[in-house]
């Protein structure tokens, strides 16, 4: 497909054939959670970070892996969940219950309506 693989290298999707290498070399197998089965090639070191389409910075990735690190490298991505799984967790740690911090504001009385009398009133006839 390339001419020269320095060519290779500058491009942002590998070839088909070393697509298909990188999956047999990495049997398939999502090689961030090690569990899914893998569907897409990752760039290890970001496409947008500067990182080449060789061979040893390819891996195979499931979706949810590859889509979750985006253009992070590895150890980005970490931080990156680290930090949404302490988010998660102070958010369960927040009261459920809401307080209101302004007084509520006193009933209007509406004219015409008679109010009722109050607890000293009632004692006073």
């Amino acid at each position: 497909m390339y001419n020269s693989p320095l060519l290779a290298a500058l491009t942002r999707d590998p070839s088909p054939s070393l697509a298909a290498g990188i999956m047999r070399r990495d049997a398939y197998t999502c090689q961030y959670c090690k569990v899914a089965r893998a569907t897409e090639i990752d760039h290890v070191q970001p496409w947008i970070q500067g990182g080449p389409t060789i061979a040893s910075n390819l891996v195979a990735a499931c979706q949810r892996c590859n889509r979750s690190k985006g253009g992070r490298t590895p150890a980005e991505w970490e931080i990156a969940k680290l930090r949404q799984a302490a988010a998660q967790i102070a958010a369960l740690r927040k009261p459920v219950v809401k307080v209101r911090k302004r007084p509520l504001r006193k009933a209007r009385r509406i004219r015409g309506v008679p109010r009722r009398p109050t607890l000293a009133e009632l004692l006073q006839d």
